[in-house]
C-alpha cells in the first residue's frame, strides 16, 4: 500500500502544524516525516496504513490546523493500531 502525492503532503502540512520549524531546527515535513519517515513506518508496521489513509481521507477538506485540532478533539490512537496490538 503506498500514498500518493496528495496525502503525503496532507501529512506533512498537518505534521507542520505539530512541528513547526524553529531555532534552526527543521520543520516535520522538511525532516521528511511525510517521505521516507512514513515509508519507514508503514515498513516496520504495514497495518496503519488504512487508517493513516482513512484518517487523511476524512480531513483533506480541512486546512491543516483545522485537521489537527479535529483529530486532538477526537484523540483515539487505537484506531491506527492493527489488530492484535496492545492498548496504551
Amino acid at each position: 500500500m503506498t500514498f500518493d502525492a496528495d496525502q503525503r503532503a496532507s501529512l506533512a502540512a498537518m505534521a507542520d502544524v505539530l512541528i513547526p520549524a524553529g531555532d534552526g531546527f527543521p520543520s516535520a515535513s522538511q525532516a521528511g516525516v511525510a517521505a521516507e519517515g512514513l515509508d519507514q513506518v508503514i515498513s516496520f508496521q504495514p497495518d496503519i496504513a488504512t487508517g493513516l489513509m482513512n484518517v487523511l481521507e476524512k480531513l483533506k477538506a480541512h486546512a491543516p490546523a483545522e485537521a489537527v485540532a479535529e483529530l486532538q478533539k477526537n484523540a483515539r490512537p487505537a484506531r491506527l493500531r492493527g489488530p492484535g496490538s496492545a492498548p496504551d
